[in-house]
């Protein structure tokens, strides 16, 4: 048998967005009126002597410059190095010096390394051989591994390799760092230091994971295509944690480019991809609840000529979850190949398979015995209300795709994504009364029903981009013409089945399970298709966002019990502006305006398609990135109103009386803050603050002027992570979270759940730093919910509740050469 252990910013109007804009913006100018140019700035670099390449990766990532060259100029050629205080200007031209090599600054944080042509090697005058063009900048790009905790590049808000500061939109970037040492084993774990994001609504659920951003419900995405969504609640899969690179949050509407999606905004998994160096990694996992899990990591060039590379990620797991007999087992692998036959052209095939095993969904609990006292005790947190004989799960996920770019010339390129996800699940669960049913007579006998369910889903997507870089009079232009696509098809087949009452405070199981009723068989097909343009316009210190959207969506839905086929046509435009100044101390305010849509599937009382929801957002913001340090602070504001919500029908015909109308509106106003601050090699900050001003504006239920459900007027969350280089302790490395989460109401907004505080803490040891015999081992020990603090996560209806996640410790070996 499985066993675990287990209100301050109302009124903020548009003309109050603006007026906060302009006063940033005016306080920023007089402030940081007449400061140095970014190159002109003093820092201090530690470069050693040694080839030039290297020289010039360690300023890229010291002084936080972008620097770009051919790789053949660069070959046999060595730096003096640098060590002491130095302008960007003169750093630049110290590492130079003696190599013959010119440089230029292209913007304030981009250098272009060039060489005379008479020492390009021989090169045909008519440019027959194509150079290698090299990139260095701490290494990073929008879609690439990130050095630490602070990433200062993102493609998620624009589809193109742009620096967050100079972004008009919120966007949060969690790094493959921050991920390992906070020992994040789900997508939920690794997104709870991130504003604006709710997380752990449903308790601990190896099956789903739920995400809420500025009160709404967001859909997931791999690499920029949309990724399996449950047929019944909407829960998201996220990928096997480890196969990512990065996870990256854009808060807000994103329709522009992104297509039909609620206004909260998306989650864009980035994957890992095939390195140029050879990178080797195993690792062993050991937890509470028991946990056992191994995985590998391995890529790089297949061959000398650095044409071919690989990647090949995989992982098996055997874990217990936090209720009884829930499991959380999986296997994952993930394949990928990139081919670069010439400088200009780049092909990365992918492919991830994933298979999970006894994840079942918690068994929802009444609310007396849990949330409430009860005279018959408290039901404890892994209590078991299904039936261990019937509850199961089994779920199998593949996907393919690939990810082309070509450059043409120096203006035109073209990108192609491509990804299809094929999705089989069946599924047993228990599910209990929705209201008080027997437990209102005795306090303790809870009503339940099994449901069988079985769900077949396919998603394609493809995603085709025109990239143009050119420049109008002394306007440099970013311009991308996108045309996407994307089709699901989904048959669910659903089936009931009766089952006794059970004890919720001395269960007995084994109760007869009656026959299975089908109930459902429904195919659904979708189909989407976009046209976008997009165009990132810079002037001088100016950066303005154009982008517009229309889209065509098309949703089928055949009933084969009744023999009755729907079909529902939308379109919509959508569209985004933003504008945004960036001050050469790294201050950048922006102010920005979107929209989104999203279909809504049904009919209402007389007959007739429901529209699709509409949203629109004002944002006012400022982001700092201090030059050459590691850090990025960002702060915003917003209103967010959506339109078109479905809501009760006050004068339902008498053939539906349970008909609904889309009267609906709500509205979030809200504030969130972000600083992810490296202040030197050893420590690390992570803070996050949101505050939301949730309001039901309009409803004919009797949640109007109602907050949103799960949707907490404040959350906080801190990190600190330390590591000794020095003295006896060298390698030891600690770290300590704390998450606060208020109030929230649940979906039927009977019950309201308390706020509560959670703490996490980690332990990191790297064994070559007292012996460079054991260099490239490590071991991470982390615990969430340190001290193991009973809470509630939510009370959907009264006998609905669900704890949250518990102590959950794991210890990771792991050995990279």
């Amino acid at each position: 048998m499985r066993r675990g252990y287990q209100d301050g910013l109302a009124g903020i109007g548009r003309k109050a967005l603006l007026a906060t804009m302009l006063t940033t913006a005016a306080f920023a100018a007089d402030t940081f009126a007449g400061a140095a140019p970014a190159f002109a700035q003093v820092q201090t670099y530690s470069i050693p002597a040694g080839p030039l390449a290297a020289a010039l990766a360690a300023f890229g990532r010291q002084s936080g410059t972008q620097i770009s060259y051919d790789a053949s100029i660069a070959r046999g050629k060595t730096s003096p190095g640098l060590s002491g205080s130095a302008s960007r200007e003169e750093a630049i031209a110290r590492l130079l010096s003696g190599t013959g090599l010119n440089h230029s600054f292209t913007d304030p944080s981009s250098i272009l390394v060039t060489a005379p042509a008479a020492d390009l090697g021989g090169v045909p005058a008519d440019g027959s051989t194509v150079l290698e063009r090299i990139t260095v900048g701490g290494g990073e790009t929008a879609w690439g591994p990130v050095d630490g905790f602070v990433a200062t590049r993102s493609a998620s808000g624009t589809k193109t390799d742009t620096p967050l500061v100079e972004t008009p939109q919120s966007i949060s970037v969690v790094t493959r760092d921050q991920i390992e040492k906070q020992g994040a084993q789900r997508l939920e774990d690794a997104l709870t230091y991130t504003p604006g994001v709710s997380v752990g609504s449903y308790g601990f659920n190896p099956e789903q994971d739920y995400v809420f951003m500025r009160g709404f419900q967001v859909p997931f995405f791999l690499d920029g295509t949309r990724q399996y969504r449950d047929y019944i609640v909407g829960a998201q899969l996220g990928v096997e944690p480890y196969g990512l690179e990065r996870i990256e949050t854009v808060r807000g509407p994103a329709s522009v480019l992104y297509g039909q999606i609620a206004p909260g905004g998306i989650v864009n998994q980035v994957a890992k991809r095939p390195t140029p160096e050879p990178l080797r990694e195993v690792q062993l996992t050991l937890g509470d609840p028991r946990r056992l899990q191994a995985a590998f990591d391995f890529s790089g060039p297949v061959g000398e000529d650095d044409v071919l590379r690989y990647r090949l990620t995989g992982l098996a797991r055997s874990a217990d979850g936090q209720m009884d007999f829930q499991g959380d087992d999986r296997l994952f692998i993930a394949p990928a190949l990139t081919w670069s036959p010439d400088a200009d052209t780049t092909l990365t095939v992918f492919g991830q398979l994933q298979h999970d095993k006894d994840a079942l969904r918690p068994v929802p609990l009444p609310a007396f015995g849990t949330l409430f006292d009860s005279v018959h005790g408290r039901i404890p947190r892994d209590r078991f209300l299904g039936e261990p004989g019937f509850d199961d799960f089994d779920r199998k996920q593949y996907s393919t795709g690939y990810e082309f770019e070509h450059r043409f010339n120096d203006t035109w390129s073209v990108r192609q994504n491509l990804r299809y996800t094929h999705v089989d699940q069946t599924e047993d669960y228990t599910l209990t009364a929705f209201d008080y049913g027997s437990f209102a007579l005795d306090g303790r006998t809870v009503d339940r029903t099994g449901w069988h369910d079985v769900n077949e889903i396919g998603t394609l997507g493809i995603d085709n981009q025109l990239i143009g870089e050119f420049d109008t009079g002394d306007l440099a232009h970013k311009l991308i013409l996108g045309l996407d696509y994307s089709r699901s098809r989904s048959d669910w087949r659903f089936a009931s089945a009766t089952l006794d009452p059970i004890d919720a405070f001395d269960p007995v199981y084994d109760s007869p399970i009656g026959p299975l009723v089908p109930t459902i068989s429904e195919l659904k097909t979708a189909t989407q298709l976009g046209v976008y343009a997009q165009d990132q316009i810079a002037w001088d210190n100016w950066r303005l966002t154009l982008g517009g959207r229309y889209d065509w969506a098309k949703g089928t839905t055949t009933d084969r019990f009744a023999a009755v086929s729907t079909t529902q046509k939308d379109e919509a435009f959508t569209g985004r502006v933003g504008l945004g100044y960036l001050f050469d101390n790294g201050l950048a305010p922006y102010v920005s305006y979107s929209t989104s849509f999203e279909p809504e599937i049904g009919l209402d009382g007389n007959g007739d398609p429901f529209k699709p929801t509409t949203a629109q957002q004002y944002e006012v913001g400022i982001k700092y990135q201090p030059v050459g340090g590691e850090s990025f602070v960002a702060l915003s504001v917003f209103d967010l109103t959506r339109q078109n919500i479905r809501t009760r029908d006050l004068n339902p015909p008498p053939t539906n009386p349970w008909a609904e109308t889309q009267t609906g509106e709500a509205r979030v106003r809200g504030f969130e803050a972000e600083a992810k601050v490296s202040l030197t090699d050893r420590f690390d900050l992570v803070g996050a603050y949101t505050y939301l001003d949730s309001e039901i504006t309009r409803s004919n239920n009797p949640d109007l002027g109602k907050p949103l459900f799960l949707t907490p007027r404040h959350q906080v969350a801190l990190w600190a992570n330390y590591t000794v280089e020095d003295g006896a302790a060298a390698g030891l490395g600690a770290g300590v979270g704390m998450r606060y989460r208020g109030k929230v109401w649940g979906s039927s907004h009977e019950i309201e759940v308390p706020a509560y505080t959670l703490f996490d803490a980690s332990l990191t040891y790297d064994f070559g730093k007292a012996n460079p015999e054991l260099a490239g081992l490590d071991l991470t020990v982390s615990a969430r919910n340190i001290f193991d603090k009973k809470y509630l996560s939510t009370c959907s209806f009264w006998e609905g509740c669900f704890y949250g996640e518990g102590r959950n410790v794991t210890a990771t070996l792991k050995y990279r050469w």
